[in-house]
């Protein structure tokens, strides 16, 4: 969820219950390796899977979420990552990084400080939100690396009329 999914209350979701209810999240998994995990207040979902040996969680964090540092889904997805020790964590996140300076790529520093630092088990930041497409590494508290990749084509004539898929090898970690 980002933030042009809402209108300008905070949670104010236009359509998003009408069109993609949990019960849309979790029917949409069959045939999938994936299970659904959970939600919180909708916008903040997780998923579990075992592919190849490597268990992964895919956990998504909502704009609001992620850019409010009492928000309670950012405790929810403390307890979520907590819960799963042994689970490579790919998260999936609004706003996280920015592509104008290599440096310093992240614009929401809050997720590296409650999410990624914490957990050496998150491995993989997804983002958009800052025009443009960037991939970063960072050495995390307790020497494990964390990498984040910015895709965002909105300013691209028609948006980029592009998608961009990526493929990731767990504790190898290595991004194409």
């Amino acid at each position: 969820m980002g933030n042009h999914d809402y209108s300008e209350d905070r949670n104010g979701r236009l359509m998003l219950e009408k069109y993609f209810p949990v019960s849309r999240l979790q029917e949409g998994l069959e045939g999938s390796p994936f299970t659904f995990g959970g939600s919180f207040d909708i916008d903040n979902t997780y998923y579990t899977a075992e592919i190849e040996g490597a268990k992964l969680l895919f956990l998504s964090l909502s704009y609001w979420s992620a850019n409010t540092d009492d928000d309670p889904g950012i405790q929810w997805a403390q307890d979520v990552i907590e819960a799963h020790p042994d689970h490579t964590v790919l998260l999936a996140t609004h706003d996280y990084m920015h592509a104008r300076d290599a440096n310093d790529p992240y614009s929401n520093p809050r997720i590296n400080k409650l999410l990624v630092d914490p957990y050496p088990n998150v491995d993989l930041v997804f983002t958009g939100h800052n025009s443009g497409s960037f991939v970063a590494d960072r050495v995390t508290a307790d020497g494990s690396t964390s990498y984040g990749i910015l895709t965002d084509y909105q300013t691209r004539p028609w948006g980029g009329e592009s998608t961009r898929t990526s493929a990731w090898t767990p504790r190898t970690a290595c991004c194409t």
